[in-house]
């Protein structure tokens, strides 16, 4: 048996792509089963534990209950302090790079994974994080507990906690885009535009009788669809 430990395993973020297909767990079942226990604080997050799988071993049992691994096979570690991560109002999470990769994954299940600032890993709480959240059985009340903890038991910023409380009552209420406005002289061009193939692919939702947003990959494009059909752009 092992005792567990907080030994960092690799310097990396985890990719964007991990991120965004949470659904694909690269820890076994196992393990993952564990770390939503611990979560949910149906499980300790010390003491002693098997090396191999992380199933709970009593002192002095020197064979897995789970595995049937002996303890010979994999040996202990050194533990290393807890470091504890900054929570900001705004829901951003820094997460100073000698935590522990078992931390890191855990706030990541709950956050986006943003670019990194100086010696932290830096991640933030929204709507599409805590929704994927909570499609893996992860609640608000998990979240905040498990943010207290890792914080070293200081309080989370109330205007914090309140918008997670808000969410899960209501859901997703605003989002920030990065799009540009396309502005028509009135609203009937704006709704022949619309009906024209080459140049409503690149229309997004109408802001109005005679706006509408364009995503600014597509401002190029239409820029050429809008000169197809006569109509120049500034």
């Amino acid at each position: 048996m092992r005792t567990r430990t907080t030994n960092r395993l690799d310097d990396r973020p985890p990719a964007e792509d991990d991120l965004a297909h949470p659904a694909e767990e690269v820890l076994s079942g196992r393990l993952v089963q564990l770390l939503d226990d611990i979560l949910a604080g149906r499980a300790p997050n010390a003491g002693r534990f098997c090396g191999y799988c992380y199933h709970p071993a009593p002192a002095g049992r020197e064979i897995c209950p789970n595995c049937g691994r002996a303890a010979s096979e994999w040996p202990a570690a050194e533990a290393e302090a807890p470091v504890s991560l900054q929570v900001g109002a705004d829901g951003t999470l820094r997460v100073p790079a000698s935590a522990s990769r078992y931390d890191r994954f855990q706030v990541a299940r709950v956050s986006n994974w943003l670019p990194a600032e100086g010696d932290d890993y830096v991640y933030r709480l929204a709507p599409a994080s805590l929704a994927r959240a909570a499609k893996q059985g992860i609640k608000v009340s998990h979240i905040i507990a498990s943010l207290q903890k890792a914080t070293g038991g200081e309080d989370l910023p109330p205007t914090l906690v309140g918008a997670l409380h808000r969410w899960e009552r209501a859901g997703g209420e605003a989002a920030l885009k990065d799009t540009v406005v396309l502005k028509l002289s009135n609203p009937a061009l704006l709704e022949t535009l619309q009906r024209t193939p080459k140049v409503k692919r690149y229309l997004g939702e109408s802001l109005g009788p005679d706006a509408v947003e364009v995503r600014r990959d597509d401002i190029e494009k239409l820029r050429a669809a809008l000169a197809e059909v006569g109509i120049l752009v500034d």
